[in-house]
């Protein structure tokens, strides 16, 4: 199996997750936007939001004894300029909305990564391990998310 059609795989099944679309529905009033290439002369516009973007990382074990492993990059992106969540403005503990949104979101994003990767024909795959590290304030309103998960497809000895 190729890298190309891991990402094909999972991306089709992110585009298609209804918890997902229902997710973004809810809070966004669109669907999130999934792409599987970014042109950076003309990157996604703030209308462009939520949106999520999967690249290829790493793949290792075609020539070689063990498992094979593919890294899949992710970057997810919430533009949310909602004000402070009405539950938390009284008192010294104050949150955004936009950051449970976001971490809700990466979630929806890996169980249904993890899904497509599953139910390849040829080659099902499965998650190995995965990292998630966020970007909630250096970006504001922009909520970010940079997600990588890597898939093993364990060799029969």
């Amino acid at each position: 199996m190729t890298m190309t059609e891991l990402l094909d795989a999972i991306g089709r099944a992110i585009a298609s997750d209804p918890d997902l679309e229902l997710f973004a529905r809810e809070n966004y009033g669109r669907p999130v936007l999934v792409l599987n290439r970014i042109d950076e002369r003309n990157p996604p516009g703030q209308e462009d939001y939520p949106l999520i973007h999967l690249y290829p990382l790493s793949r290792a074990g075609e020539h070689r004894v063990g498992d094979d492993e593919y890294t899949v990059g992710f970057s997810l992106g919430l533009h949310d300029d909602d004000p402070l969540s009405p539950d938390y403005l009284a008192g010294n503990y104050q949150v955004y909305p936009a950051v449970a949104r976001l971490d809700t979101m990466t979630g929806l994003v890996q169980a249904a990564a993890e899904r497509g990767a599953a139910a390849l024909e040829s080659e099902p795959l499965f998650l190995a391990s995965l990292s998630v590290e966020y970007e909630t304030v250096e970006y504001y309103p922009y909520f970010l998310a940079e997600m990588e998960m890597q898939f093993i497809r364990p060799q029969e000895y």
